[in-house]
């Protein structure tokens, strides 16, 4: 979602995804928050927010999830760990800070579980490191069905069927607000942001919903 710069239109599109498949479970597969003013490797936008406005309205902006979505277990991920990453370089031991969900102020329901999580055999993982041209077999590095995000301009399912096993592998996409000053970066980049998130039923099927510019799936 990349708060505060999420679709204006996420969370109304989620809720309709939860309320037309019934589902009992969710994932953030990583990047809830932006955190561009706590980068350590690239350099400040001086159009946007600095750090302390930024975390705070990534903040609001978190907390409209809330109600809807009360129970969320939350993926490690690049952007995510932009406080540690820059509190390293900085030369501070991590004992001086406070836990992720404290930071950001997650309620009670919202919790980081790590890098990776499995529910129903399927491998869930932000994605970072995996590349553009072979997500589609992370399934067979993993020797499961994994589920990911990190790559915005990427999104929907790939099986795989041998003698032995029946495995996907699904890109989520991303629900960012392209439009934001945060993704000018993107400007001239042919491939733009797919956005929409991702069902799995069972550990067996797997579906990507893709999202219009209305909040809106067919």
């Amino acid at each position: 979602m990349h708060c505060p710069w999420d679709h204006p239109k996420a969370r109304d599109f989620l809720c309709r995804v939860q309320e037309t498949f019934k589902t009992d479970r969710v994932v953030n597969l990583g990047d809830e928050v932006d955190l561009h003013a706590f980068s350590a490797r690239w350099p400040m936008n001086p159009e946007l927010h600095s750090a302390s406005r930024e975390l705070e309205l990534a903040k609001e902006s978190l907390q409209r999830y809330y109600k809807d979505f009360p129970h969320v277990d939350v993926l490690e991920s690049n952007h995510g760990m932009r406080i540690f990453k820059k509190n390293m370089v900085s030369g501070m031991p991590a004992k001086v800070l406070r836990r992720y969900e404290e930071i950001l102020g997650f309620v009670k329901g919202w919790k980081l579980v790590g890098d990776h999580l499995l529910i129903d055999g399927v491998f869930y993982t932000h994605g970072e490191g995996i590349s553009g041209g072979s997500w589609q077999l992370a399934h067979q590095k993993y020797k499961s069905s994994v589920v990911m995000g990190h790559l915005h301009s990427r999104a929907g399912c790939f099986y795989s069927q041998t003698k032995r096993y029946k495995h996907f592998t699904m890109n989520a996409g991303c629900l960012i607000d392209t439009t934001s000053e945060a993704f000018s970066y993107g400007k001239h980049i042919i491939e733009k942001p797919v956005l929409g998130c991702g069902v799995v039923i069972d550990g067996e099927q797997a579906m990507f919903i893709p999202m219009n510019d209305q909040g809106k799936f067919k």
